[in-house]
């Protein structure tokens, strides 16, 4: 009998692991694809099939908390990736190369390939990054337990822009990480020049080169003034 109920228990541990996930993967699209603000949480259940009328409210709680879930959920992805590649920074002595900063920030991405080999989850984190941050939904990086990694990386790429203020060096770090995305976004969308796709690894490499630009771009008169004036 009680290896019947805990059959039945695991069985149903993972219809609701797989419902989850469905769940993720479905609000990770949709919100890429038109946006945070245009899909409602009754789009994110029918589309991913879900008959229950609460069915996200019973996974996640709120809008916010989903959109939370999916960072993590990726982010903690990613963590495996980045510590491998940091580690390897640190053993040759890279570590404070932007470069090789910005690739292990944002490389993993290529990892967050959906079943028809589409990347939803940069389209999802452009969207959260230049529409939905400044509402004061956390990004799992402000928990460095959750995500010491990237935090690290981070926190190392600001070390190389010492000359500026945190808050700068932190703009121009999520500028970087933008055009990456926005990169990637493009390659998804099958953007053809002249004719032929261009192969992702070129797409990944400019993006990077573009990136550390971004990262080295000239202060501007109004910020080179406020530095003399302190």
């Amino acid at each position: 009998m009680a290896q019947g109920q805990n059959a039945a228990l695991n069985v149903e541990a993972v219809r609701r692991s797989e419902t989850r996930e469905r769940l993720l993967e479905t609000a990770e699209r949709l919100f890429g694809t038109h946006g945070i603000d245009g899909v409602s949480l009754r789009q994110i259940r029918l589309e991913a099939g879900q008959l229950n009328s609460n069915a996200v409210q019973y996974h996640f709680g709120s809008k916010d908390d989903l959109i939370y879930a999916i960072m993590k959920a990726r982010v903690r992805h990613m963590e495996a990736i980045r510590r491998e590649m940091l580690e390897k920074a640190e053993r040759e002595g890279r570590t404070s190369d932007q470069p090789t900063l910005l690739k292990i920030m944002c490389l993993p991405h290529l990892e967050l390939k959906s079943a028809d080999g589409r990347y939803p989850y940069a389209r999802f984190m452009s969207e959260y990054l230049t529409r939905y941050r400044a509402r004061n939904i956390q990004h799992p990086i402000e928990d460095r337990l959750e995500t010491p990694i990237l935090f690290k990386v981070v926190k190392l790429l600001r070390s190389t822009l010492f000359m500026l203020d945190r808050e700068i060096a932190l703009m121009r770090v999520t500028a970087a990480t933008l055009i990456f995305l926005n990169a990637l976004v493009q390659y998804d969308s099958g953007i053809a020049y002249e004719g032929h796709s261009l192969d992702l690894g070129i797409v990944a490499d400019e993006a990077i080169v573009m990136a550390v630009a971004a990262l080295n771009a000239p202060p501007s008169e109004s910020l080179r003034s406020r530095y003399e004036k302190s």
